[in-house]
């Protein structure tokens, strides 16, 4: 099972006030995407304040999250059950920053502890793992609606509605397992941009005093070794 997640935060604190799931049933031993099982989106209950920012990126304001929020222990409890009839389970979302705000949203419930531990040992960042393999014409790593636009993704709605994002992030990932070959030409597009990628250009180097030559071949064989 593959498990998106993304959450929208306090701007200060940084705790949960909503969080968008996507669910898969991904084959046993295989990488597909899988058929979708479920897609959840609540927003949960925080009395911190919201924060400008987030107020005008989410369109949440603190009267909202307060009025219509649930608790997030309940929140825990809901994808723990979208999730329970499964034995292996790979949670993703698109930066550090979501398990930090899990991190601070979590109450003193043992059940809520033991989630989050469960989360991190089967979490998987898909920016730590992209931001390295794809960038801009400036070095930097891409956003979520940039990564959409280079796979020519187009999805209805919008960014920062968590659901949005954990839909998106999924269709990213299916795009990337689905043409191999495709995501490694678009990894050779960026790579005169990509400052992360000095380990090949040395190992480029030692073919050369190897074999006295290196080739584009060299470069996609090194690429795709990686990944």
């Amino acid at each position: 099972m593959l498990v998106f997640f993304d959450f929208e935060a306090t701007e200060y604190t940084h705790r949960a006030i909503e969080i968008g799931v996507a669910v898969f049933r991904k084959e046993p031993g295989q990488l597909a995407l899988g058929r979708e099982k479920a897609l959840y989106r609540k927003i949960i209950y925080c009395d911190d304040p919201v924060g400008p920012r987030v107020e005008r990126l989410s369109g949440l304001t603190a009267e909202i999250v307060r009025q219509e929020g649930i608790p997030f222990s309940e929140v825990v409890k809901d994808i723990i059950d979208l999730c329970r009839d499964s034995r292996r389970k790979t949670f993703l979302s698109y930066s550090f920053m979501d398990m930090k705000i899990f991190r601070n949203s979590i109450g003193t419930a043992s059940y809520e502890k033991d989630f989050l531990a469960h989360v991190q040992k089967f979490y998987l960042d898909m920016h730590a793992y992209l931001s390295s393999l794809l960038v801009d014409d400036r070095g930097q790593s891409l956003s979520v609606a940039k990564l959409l636009d280079l796979f020519g993704i187009a999805l209805p709605g919008k960014p920062h509605d968590p659901l949005f994002d954990a839909v998106a992030l999924s269709r990213i990932y299916d795009a990337i397992v689905k043409d191999r070959e495709g995501f490694l030409g678009k990894i050779l597009a960026c790579y005169p941009h990509n400052r992360a990628q000095k380990g090949i250009d040395h190992d480029l180097a030692r073919l050369v005093i190897e074999k006295g030559k290196t080739d584009i071949d060299d470069l996609r064989r090194l690429i795709e070794e990686r990944l």
